[in-house]
């Protein structure tokens, strides 16, 4: 008789033992069957091996193309036109909301200030870092 390895759904008794809900236990073939059946225990899965898609497969995917107009070095999301979002000089004086809007729009996201910090605080830090990252890109190695 083959024993077959099952995950206890929900709290029950099974050959005289409790099981609460996730607790392992082997039972018969029959046993297992019938307890799957009526949702009390799911067979525990062993884990597989997936293998590499066939070179035909592979063949027929299409390459994943970096989004056009990205900054490859600071990670920006270009405009829908493919250009860098614009920081406007004296940014410093607008209104608290345009401040949040312009940062929400080169993050490409809304985001979230951390604790003890206000969203408007968070939008100048992001505005500024933009700007310092535009004034001063990282230089790039001759790597390839």
């Amino acid at each position: 008789m083959t024993k077959v390895s099952l995950i206890a759904n929900k709290a029950m008794t099974y050959a005289t033992r409790r099981l609460q809900a996730g607790d392992e236990f082997l039972a018969s073939e029959r046993d297992a069957t019938i307890l799957t059946y009526a949702k009390k225990a799911k067979r525990k899965r062993a884990p597989g091996r997936v293998d590499a898609p066939p070179k035909s497969v592979v063949a027929k995917a299409k390459p994943v193309k970096p989004a056009s107009g990205a900054s490859e070095l600071s990670g920006e999301p270009p405009t829908p036109d493919g250009t860098q979002v614009p920081v406007p000089e004296g940014w410093e004086g607008m209104h608290h909301t345009k401040i949040v809007a312009l940062a929400r729009e080169l993050v490409g996201s809304d985001f979230e200030p951390r604790e003890g910090q206000t969203k408007t605080e968070k939008a100048r830090a992001i505005i500024a870092a933009t700007e310092a990252d535009r004034d001063n890109p990282p230089e790039k190695t001759g790597e390839a």
